[in-house]
């Protein structure tokens, strides 16, 4: 059986969703994942201690490096093996380069 997280990567200024599921309004981009009941945060250096801040209570935030960042192709690959991923179900708006 294949197991899938959630994952979304916007700014909470520019998507209601993100900015609903990581309860913070960032300027920049962060990544937003769920897998084995964890939601998590991962965010740069700059917006690290907003997130800390403004987050959904139960929300664990990451820093890029925890993940090999900051590229998020190498990010979604590193949380995938971390949670044993097969891949993982993305909004219609998701970048599709990723």
């Amino acid at each position: 059986m294949l197991r899938r997280g959630k994952l979304m990567i916007s700014s909470g200024e520019k998507n209601s969703d993100m900015r609903y599921a990581a309860q913070a309004s960032t300027p920049d981009d962060i990544l937003w994942f769920e897998a084995d009941n964890i939601c998590g945060l991962v965010a740069s250096p700059l917006e690290f201690d907003r997130i800390i801040a403004e987050r959904k209570p139960g929300t664990a935030v990451f820093a890029e490096s925890e993940f090999r960042g900051p590229n998020y192709c190498d990010m979604v690959k590193n949380i995938a093996l971390r949670y044993q991923l097969d891949g993982f179900v993305v909004p219609e708006n998701f970048p599709l380069l990723l």
